[in-house]
């Protein structure tokens, strides 16, 4: 059946991968035979082996992201990789540290900031947050989950305006929010955090008005026993 057909070539496929992975894991290994310490065998060595231990099921540990930046601490991405494990281990201050030095090797790094970003604000340090996502929303201005976050972090620091501004970006960058959102199926998550803000700021402008109101009339009520001159 074409079916079967499909899944042939799918495994014929990833055997090859496989080989041609194999084949250079083993040239990299006969020029560190050659050469101990060679450090163009081993910078490439480092991401063949990450690919066939990922092909094999096997995921990555703090050890291992370890061992191959030794071999390439020039790899953002693996910086990046290894400040995710870090994290989840709970450390989260080598996280930092080693997101850091992703961004060392690369300024304009996307996940870097936008994992730092998510990182400082689970910490509280809501304005360092900030500063991250808003780099990594200079480097793709266009994607609504990035505008989505910062409006998070710019509420909980208490700044509704940007706060708002943002998910409205959100959801206008989310070109298919409002037909997910007209379809029944639940609506977007910028446009229910949206109408959430926007409640929110209506309540908000609400309140100020009783405040106000009643400020008037307590003042009105002192004037009226206060003595006459």
């Amino acid at each position: 059946s074409i079916f079967i057909y499909f899944i042939t070539h799918i495994v014929l496929f990833q055997d090859m991968k496989r080989i041609a992975l194999e084949e250079s894991q083993k040239y990299c290994q006969d020029r560190l035979r050659e050469k101990p310490g060679n450090p163009n065998a081993l910078r490439l060595l480092a991401p063949i082996n990450l690919a066939l231990e990922a092909s094999s099921g096997k995921r990555w540990g703090i050890r291992d992201f370890r061992r191959a930046l030794e071999a390439d601490p020039f790899n953002a991405d693996m910086w990046n990789d290894l400040g995710l494990q870090l994290h989840k281990a709970g450390k989260w201050e080598a996280a930092l540290v080693a997101m850091q030095k992703g961004l060392e090797v690369n300024q304009r790094h996307l996940r870097l900031h936008s994992n730092l970003a998510a990182i400082l604000s689970a910490r509280g340090e809501y304005y360092k947050g900030i500063v991250h996502a808003n780099k990594a929303i200079e480097l793709q201005p266009t994607n609504p989950t990035l505008h989505r976050n910062i409006s998070k972090m710019y509420d909980a620091v208490g700044d509704s305006r940007l706060a708002l501004e943002h998910m409205r970006i959100a959801v206008r960058r989310d070109a298919g929010a409002q037909e997910r959102f007209d379809g029944g199926l639940g609506g977007a998550q910028a446009y229910r955090d949206l109408s959430i803000w926007s409640v929110a700021q209506r309540q908000t402008e609400r309140w100020h008005a009783h405040d106000l109101w009643d400020t008037h009339r307590a003042l009105k009520g002192q004037q009226n026993v206060l003595p006459t001159s």
